[in-house]
């Protein structure tokens, strides 16, 4: 409560009169105070909101602002339509432009896709163009590995450049392709050994060239050996797979019909020691038995007809080098057995069970070479008990050889 000042009455006495009574003097300040609580009126107190935009509650009646409903019509206390056209706040600002709108979906700027060729933010710079897109991956330089300068300006050229840690061109070996001796062996591209299973020297078999500069080009290279255009065909008189040899000299053609020569000499059914002998110098290759170490190695084939049936030993003692031996019964070209080592020294030995009539075709062959050979074939039992030979040669001859007891021509009717 706001006191009024107190009024003093000072009064004069008058000379010679003697002073008014102190008490009866003063008039009592509590009946010349006006309070303006029981009927003063204080002017200075503002009427309704003042300032609808100073944080204060200038009317005091505990609501400022745009919370007093006394600034239900301020332009201060509007809110901006961020759809419609028009400064609703009155704020100088309409519509996306207005602060109050930023949140709003259709006020948002759009951010830039760095890579779909167009400029979402409408900044005038599309993808990488746009510093939105400055870290973006899409937009990173990239370091290339072969050729020179420091493309990612990390400081880092080439191979320096840990982006090209894989990069075939920085791991020291050869690349395949690019006229270049990278790991500098004195070989380039597909004629280094490196490259030999990489698609870009691949052997074409059919384009006249060397492709994986090995000095074979087509049909000649060994990796187009299973090509069907390579295959030798064994009786065109052409060189298909172009080795240089044709048709039955290629050794492609060694079990086709057409080239299996099934022997040289028919020893028609003569048996006993060295029934056949001679040199296989000069004689050519026209087997490999399924023994064999060494391929091409010069052979003699014979044909032969067991003249009885039993038990037959073939063999090549007597021969001066190292023999193969091996027989093919009724069939030419598929061997039945064959023989390296089992005679005496380096020769060959073989037992076949025959029987009469059976056609047998003896290929003798080398080890690894050529020499005088000598082909023996011997019954394991006397074969005829009435030809004066002693033919298992046991010592005992026809129907003195235990063999013949059984046979007609030895058996004692009466004497």
């Amino acid at each position: 409560m706001r006191l009024l000042p107190l009024l003093f009455l000072v009064l004069t006495a008058c000379p010679g009169e003697k002073p008014a009574d102190d008490s009866t003097a003063i008039t009592d300040d509590s009946t010349a105070i006006t309070d303006d609580s029981t009927g003063g009126t204080d002017d200075s107190a503002p009427t309704g909101e003042q300032d609808c935009n100073d944080e204060v509650d200038n009317d005091g009646d505990g609501a400022y602002d745009c919370d007093d409903t006394d600034c239900a019509a301020d332009p201060a206390c509007s809110l901006e339509d961020c759809a419609a056209p028009g400064d609703e706040d009155g704020d100088g600002a309409a519509d996306c432009d207005d602060a109050d709108c930023a949140d709003y979906p259709d006020c948002q700027t759009p951010a830039e896709d760095c890579g779909n060729g167009a400029d979402d933010d409408g900044d005038g710079n599309a993808d990488c163009d746009d510093r939105d897109c400055n870290s973006d991956p899409a937009c990173q330089p990239v370091e290339d590995c072969s050729a020179p300068g420091d493309e990612d300006g990390d400081g880092d050229p080439n191979c320096l450049d840990s982006d090209c840690a894989t990069d075939p061109a920085c791991l020291g070996g050869e690349v395949c392709g690019n006229g270049t001796d990278d790991d500098a062996d004195g070989d380039i591209d597909c004629a280094d050994s490196e490259c030999g299973g990489d698609p870009a020297c691949a052997e074409d078999c059919s384009n006249g060239a060397d492709d994986d500069l090995d000095g074979a080009a087509d049909c000649a290279d060994t990796d187009c050996d299973l090509e069907p255009a390579c295959a030798e065909d064994c009786a065109d008189g052409a060189d298909n797979d172009g080795d240089g040899l044709t048709d039955c000299d290629d050794a492609a053609c060694d079990t086709d019909p057409a080239c299996i020569v099934c022997f040289e000499s028919d020893l028609a059914s003569s048996y006993g020691d060295s029934v056949a002998a001679g040199n296989t110098a000069g004689q050519g290759s026209d087997r490999d038995p399924t023994c064999s170490f060494n391929t091409g190695v010069e052979d003699v084939i014979y044909s032969w007809v067991a003249p009885s049936t039993g038990l037959w030993i073939f063999d090549t003692a007597g021969s001066d080098y190292d023999t193969l031996l091996a027989i093919e019964v009724n069939v030419c070209g598929t061997g039945t057995d064959c023989d390296d080592d089992s005679g005496d020294g380096a020769t060959s030995y073989i037992e076949a069970v025959l029987t009469a009539g059976d056609t047998v075709y003896i290929v003798v062959d080398g080890y690894s070479g050529t020499g005088n050979y000598v082909l023996n074939i011997n019954p394991s039992t006397e074969v005829g008990c009435d030809d004066g030979v002693d033919d298992d040669s046991d010592g005992a001859t026809d129907c003195d050889d235990a063999d013949c007891t059984a046979d007609p021509a030895c058996i004692v009717c009466f004497e």
